[in-house]
């Protein structure tokens, strides 16, 4: 289940960086989604 919610949010993430580095930079430093704020540290060492 934790591997398929990683899969989900890496997904959105790519989806966000195709819309423009600068929109996805503000989404990970000041995440709108509390939810997706927290699981970002966990995110990002992975990659």
């Amino acid at each position: 289940m934790k591997q398929l919610l990683l899969s989900g949010l890496f997904l959105l993430f790519l989806l966000l960086a195709g819309s423009g580095p600068a929109a996805a930079q503000d989404f990970v430093y000041e995440p709108k989604n509390p939810a997706f704020g927290a699981a970002t540290p966990s995110i990002i060492p992975g990659c």
